[in-house]
């Protein structure tokens, strides 16, 4: 079985979501997740100095089809490089065989510097959490995990790209390009709308994420999924209509996904 690297944020938070979520997809999307993958998509075009394109079936599922498109507009417009270094890969795949699955991941970018090679995650969010990004969050040191046991032996650590566009509401009869203004207008007001967060890595931070995912490799194997209603009030969920049960999750819009195709 293969499974996402970035899906273990959800196994940590509720076993329960994530086992629904290698099944099934949501009828609906949140704005969120369809402006971030926009966004990304397109990033990925700049940089790799392609056409952009912001069609996407995507937009189909999403509540605030003109938001995301709106949000992920001003987005590339705001970002710059403020990075630096020799930029060696766009959207890199890679893939782990460990404990019994497959793990896999896509690197937003690869840069060189003078002292190695660095991961770097790009993140559109309207409201940085800078705690989150600078001592809270693993999500790095686990795709430093993937890329050091897929052969990249010169990972030093990684960057958060974060470009911040903050939440405004779209104004009766206002012109999505208008709109598309005002949130890169503001944004410009009231942040640097472009910060790089480092992390550097040790060989202790790997060994503690290695350990990690032997334990939560071995617990998926032995099937210990439960559920976590406080997680709940903090993180609202998609798949609240079948936490308990499933059986009418097709009645109910639910996708349900291929399971023989890569789940990234």
């Amino acid at each position: 079985m293969q499974f996402s690297i970035t899906s273990i944020g959800t196994w940590l938070t509720c076993r329960r979501r994530w086992q629904l979520e290698q099944i099934w997809e949501p009828p609906i999307l949140p704005v969120s997740l369809v402006t971030g993958a926009l966004f990304h998509e397109n990033l990925a075009r700049k940089l790799r100095g392609e056409p952009l394109d912001f069609n996407s079936p995507l937009l189909a599922r999403c509540d605030r089809p003109d938001i995301a498109v709106a949000r992920a507009k001003a987005g590339l417009r705001l970002w710059k490089d403020v990075i630096g270094g020799q930029l060696e890969a766009i959207e890199e795949e890679i893939s782990v065989y460990f404990h019994g699955f497959r793990w896999v991941g896509r690197l937003d970018a690869l840069v060189r510097k003078e002292d190695g090679l660095f991961i770097v995650e790009h993140k559109l969010v309207s409201r940085p959490n800078w705690d989150w990004f600078q001592s809270i969050s693993d999500q790095l040191m686990y795709y430093a995990w993937l890329a050091t046991k897929a052969g990249y032996e010169d990972i030093r650590g990684g960057f958060w790209d974060i470009i911040t566009v903050p939440e405004l509401r779209r104004r009766i009869d206002e012109p999505l390009s208008e709109f598309e203004n005002r949130l890169v207008d503001e944004a410009l007001r009231r942040t640097t709308p472009v910060v790089a967060v480092p992390n550097v890595f040790t060989k202790e931070d790997l060994a503690f994420i290695e350990e990690a995912m032997t334990m939560i490799s071995e617990e998926i194997r032995a099937n210990k999924i439960f559920r976590n209603p406080q997680a709940c009030a903090f993180r609202p969920c998609p798949y609240q209509l079948i936490c308990r049960s499933d059986d009418a999750a097709e009645a109910l819009g639910f996708i349900r996904k291929d399971l023989t195709s890569a789940q990234v």
